[in-house]
């Protein structure tokens, strides 16, 4: 099904966000509308780049994982893939953070939620995982697989959604 509504989250080396509705990025009256990084996940939490503490970001973004795998997000993966107890317990908890953020965004939006960025890509096989922990933070009782979705672009989403309202714009102007 087409997609007109939808907040999309960027997991890479910083955390963000962009909004589409009515298949138009909503940019916001300062241009940073979707910028959820710096959402207050956890009060007096861990510090941010930003000198907040506990922002969205400092809980997931693609660095926290890589760090646990001598900096490698693909390495990352493939240990916990192959039963590391470790990063297993890394992982759950990045998990939890992000769930708390998916249903937070769902609150407000109301829309489709898709996960992209450096972790994003590796996100498919977790997919039930998430669900569930988002399902338990639901208070409407939704089924979150019918609007949590991972990104079907691996690479470079974020360019070619940049690219794509060029593109449209250019078919517009042909009309």
């Amino acid at each position: 099904s087409e997609i007109h509504n939808a907040f999309y989250i960027s997991l890479c080396n910083s955390v963000g966000g962009s909004v589409l509705l009515n298949d138009s990025v909503y940019m916001g009256d300062g241009l940073f509308s979707g910028e959820i990084g710096h959402l207050n996940l956890i009060p007096d939490g861990e510090p941010c780049y930003c000198g907040q503490k506990g922002c969205f970001d400092a809980y997931c973004n693609a660095e926290r994982l890589a760090n646990y795998a001598d900096c490698d997000l693909e390495l990352f993966f493939t240990r916990l893939k192959q039963g590391d107890e470790k990063l297993r317990k890394v992982w759950d908890e990045y998990l939890d953070y992000l769930a708390v953020a998916v249903n937070d965004i769902r609150m407000l939006f109301g829309c489709t939620v898709i996960l992209g960025g450096y972790v994003g890509a590796y996100m498919k096989d977790y997919m039930e995982i998430l669900y569930r922990k988002v399902d338990a933070r639901s208070p409407f009782g939704e089924d979150t697989s019918s609007y949590l979705i991972p990104c079907k672009n691996k690479i470079e989403s974020v360019a070619t959604g940049a690219a794509l309202y060029f593109v449209k714009d250019f078919f517009e102007t042909l009309s």
